[in-house]
C-alpha cells in the first residue's frame, strides 16, 4: 500500500500492524460475546473487544491519514485481502488447539485466556515506550491504550492463576494452553523490515529490548500459578510479514462480510476534524464574542453521558474546549473516557445538533492527547454518581496501582501485584464501608461490581483510570 509523501511505506506497515493486531484479536474475542462461561465474564471479554476494536479504529484512522489517497478505516480494516494483513499469527489462531482451519470445536476459556495474557503482556510494554514516539499522534493512541492494556493484563492474569492453581482438570488445560500458544511468541522478538526502520527512527519500539521484561512478568505470574513455561522452540511464524494461517481467511472474510453490511454507515473519526456542517440556519450574530461563548457553554452544558444520564459530558471531563468564533465557525473538543466506548458517536451527534440549534457552524475535534482521567471528573460528578446509585472512583488515577517505576529513556515499567491492598469502598445505598468486589468487571470497561455486606445490594463502583 502507497504510502503519502509524508510518510514512508515502513512507517504506513508499523501502524498497520498494530491495528491489525488490534482488529484481529478484538474479533476473535468478540467471538465470546453471548457466550461467555459465566455473565460477568462474558461482559469482560466482550468490554474488551470494545477496547480492541477501539484501538484499532484510531490506528487504521491514523494509517488512512498517513495514506492518503482516499483510504479510510473502514477501507483498511474490511477490504483488504488476508494476505496483507500484518498481525502476529498468534491472535488470528481459534480458542481451541491445533486443528485444521475449517475444523470446529468447542472455544476453551484457557486458550483465550493463555493468549490475552501473553499479548497484552506485551502491548503493555510497548504502549509504555511508544508514548514517547516522535509520531505524536501515535503516542496519543499510546497514552490512551496503555491505560486500557492494563486491565487486559489484570484479567487475563488472574484467571490464568485461578486456572493454574484451581483443580486439575483445570491446571491441565492452561498448561496445555500454554504449551500450545507459546511457540507462536517467537515472532514478537524477530523484528521485520519496517519494524527495525522504525525503531531507527524514533517512531516505533526496538521491540527486542522488551523481552527481558515481559519474560520476567511471565515467570512471576505463572510461577504463582503453578503453570511450567514451556520451551519457545520450532518453526517462528510470519504474520506480520504477511505470511499466515489458515485460519485468518476465514476471519478476515467474514469481516470484510460485515463492513460490505456497514461500509455506508457513517464513523465517528477519532483522530481529525469532523466536519459536519448543520442545516443553513439565518441567525444574526448580535452578541460578542464572550458573550457568544458563554451562551454556547451554557447549552452545551445541558449535555448528558448518554450511559450516565445524570452527569453531564462537563463534569465527566469529557467536554474539554469551545474555540473559534462566528464567522470561521467553532470547534468543540472532546475526549474520549475508553477507546471503544460506544457512547462517544451519540456524545459527537449531541454536540453538534445543540451548535445547530443555536445556529452556528461547528465541526468536533476528539483529542487523545492528554488521555482521559477520572482525575478530570468534578466534585459535582462524583456526588452525582454516589445519588445514582454509582460509587464515585475513590483514589486519583495518578496513584494508581500500575505505574511507570521511572520518568528515565529506559522507561521501565513496574508490574503491580494482584495481591495489592483492598480499598474499602463505599455503598452509595448505605454508606458502609463493609463492601467485598465480586468482578473487577462490571457493567462496562469503566465499572467493576461490588456487593455491600451490610445491606446487601449489589453496585457499580467507577474504576479510578
Amino acid at each position: 500500500m502507497a504510502a503519502s509523501s509524508h510518510a514512508d511505506a515502513a512507517h504506513v506497515d508499523y501502524i498497520l500492524h498494530l491495528a491489525d493486531n488490534a482488529v484481529v484479536l478484538g474479533q476473535r474475542n468478540g467471538e465470546w460475546c453471548g457466550h461467555g462461561p459465566v455473565l460477568e465474564e462474558d461482559i469482560a471479554m466482550t468490554n474488551m473487544s470494545l477496547d480492541l476494536i477501539g484501538q484499532a479504529r484510531m490506528l487504521y484512522q491514523h494509517a488512512a491519514s498517513l495514506v492518503g489517497d482516499g483510504a479510510t478505516e473502514d477501507s483498511l480494516a474490511y477490504f483488504r485481502d488476508a494476505h496483507v494483513f500484518r498481525n502476529y499469527t498468534l491472535l488470528e489462531l481459534p480458542h481451541h488447539g491445533a486443528l485444521v482451519g475449517y475444523a470446529i470445536d468447542n472455544r476453551d476459556y484457557a486458550v483465550t485466556i493463555v493468549r490475552n495474557f501473553l499479548y497484552s503482556s506485551l502491548m503493555l510494554l510497548v504502549w509504555d515506550r511508544l508514548q514517547s514516539s516522535s509520531d505524536t499522534q501515535l503516542a496519543a493512541i499510546a497514552a490512551k491504550s496503555l491505560k486500557e492494556v492494563r486491565y487486559h493484563v489484570r484479567h487475563a492474569g488472574d484467571w490464568l492463576v485461578r486456572f493454574g492453581d484451581g483443580t486439575t482438570e483445570s491446571h491441565d488445560k492452561a498448561q496445555a494452553a500454554l504449551d500450545h500458544l507459546m511457540p507462536y511468541t517467537q515472532e514478537f522478538w524477530s523484528p521485520s523490515d519496517f519494524e527495525s526502520s522504525v525503531a531507527a527512527n524514533g517512531v516505533g519500539v526496538e521491540i527486542t529490548s522488551l523481552r527481558h521484561a515481559w519474560e520476567m512478568q511471565l515467570q512471576d505470574t505463572l510461577s504463582e500459578a503453578t503453570l511450567q513455561i514451556p520451551t519457545a522452540g520450532g518453526l517462528i511464524t510470519t504474520g506480520k510479514q504477511q505470511v499466515h494461517s489458515e485460519h485468518l481467511t476465514y476471519l478476515v472474510r467474514r469481516d470484510a462480510k460485515l463492513g460490505t453490511q456497514t461500509s455506508r454507515r457513517c464513523l465517528v473519526n477519532g483522530l481529525t476534524t469532523i466536519s459536519r456542517t448543520p442545516r443553513a440556519t439565518a441567525q444574526a450574530d448580535g452578541t460578542g464574542a464572550s458573550e457568544t461563548l458563554s451562551e454556547i457553554w451554557r447549552a452545551l452544558e445541558t449535555l448528558t453521558d448518554p450511559e450516565i444520564p445524570v452527569v453531564s459530558l462537563r463534569e465527566m471531563g469529557i467536554l474539554r474546549d469551545v474555540r473559534g468564533d462566528a464567522s470561521q465557525g467553532y470547534e468543540v473538543v472532546i475526549t474520549p473516557t475508553y477507546s471503544g466506548c460506544p457512547a462517544m458517536e451519540q456524545i459527537h451527534d449531541d454536540v453538534l445538533a445543540t451548535m445547530r440549534q443555536l445556529g452556528h457552524k461547528a465541526s468536533v475535534v476528539t483529542q487523545l492527547a492528554p488521555a482521559w482521567t477520572t482525575d478530570w471528573m468534578t466534585t459535582e460528578a462524583h456526588e452525582k454518581l454516589r445519588a445514582y446509585g454509582i460509587a464515585p472512583p475513590l483514589a486519583c488515577a495518578t496513584s494508581a496501582a500500575y505505574a511507570n517505576a521511572s520518568e528515565s529513556k529506559a522507561h521501565v515499567l513496574t508490574f503491580a501485584k494482584r495481591t495489592a491492598a483492598h480499598q474499602n469502598i463505599a455503598c452509595p445505598q448505605c454508606t458502609s464501608n463493609n463492601t467485598t468486589e465480586i468482578s473487577h468487571f462490571g457493567s462496562t470497561a469503566c465499572k467493576a461490581l461490588y456487593k455491600c455486606l451490610a445491606c446487601l445490594e449489589t453496585f457499580d463502583y467507577f474504576k479510578p483510570y
